[in-house]
């Protein structure tokens, strides 16, 4: 009785060690892209020849390039004309049926805007308003979605035209102006205006 249950204990083991030993590992999917971030239009190359399986041969490439679009191939090419971070995704079969994924980001990069601004006066009083005008400010790629001002005497304002007077006659204050897009660059200019008058005289 004791010889045949060890008998049949050996008889288990030797069975779960060959299930072991036969069964299916999944195909490696591996791939590259070149470039991974530029901007747009971003024209990438991915190559997925580093793949391999343990089981045969690789039978079919499958890309999501993570913008809607997929194909094919052990090779391909897409093009990217959005700014974005887009995940691809390679999924491939082998000839028994099993499937391998792998995923990589690629970036089409944000183009800064692009910040411009006029001022109505060439020389001003103090206390006469001065009209600063961002209206020639842009964005290649998108849109702009703030106006910052730093008119050199501490003050600040936002907004794409406003107006601004100083106080302290006789000086040439710098102004600058920030202008943020819809993805978050941004950019700066500055330039001098002229506070006449003499801040000794009475």
């Amino acid at each position: 009785m004791r010889r045949t249950a060890i008998l049949g204990a050996c008889s288990l083991g030797a069975l779960l060690l060959l299930a072991a030993c036969t069964r299916i590992v999944g195909p490696q999917a591996e791939f590259t892209v070149t470039p991974a971030f530029d901007y747009p239009p971003l024209e990438v190359t991915l190559s997925a020849s580093a793949s391999s399986s343990p089981n045969g041969a690789i039978v079919s490439y499958g890309w999501d390039f993570g913008d809607g679009s997929t194909g094919s191939g052990v090779t391909a090419t897409h093009t990217y004309e959005e700014k974005g971070v887009y995940a691809i995704t390679l999924v491939v079969t082998d000839s028994t049926g099993e499937t391998g994924a792998r995923t990589r980001s690629v970036e089409a990069l944000n183009r800064v805007p692009v910040a411009r601004f006029t001022v109505d006066k060439m020389w001003v009083g103090a206390d006469d308003p001065l009209k600063f005008d961002a209206s020639d400010s842009e964005d290649p790629d998108g849109e702009i979605v703030q106006y910052i001002w730093s008119f050199g005497d501490g003050a600040t304002a936002e907004g794409k035209v406003v107006r601004h007077s100083y106080a302290v006659p006789g000086w040439k204050p710098m102004v600058t102006l920030t202008v943020v897009d819809d993805s978050g660059g941004s950019n700066s200019t500055t330039r001098e205006v002229n506070v006449v008058g003499c801040p000794s005289c009475g």
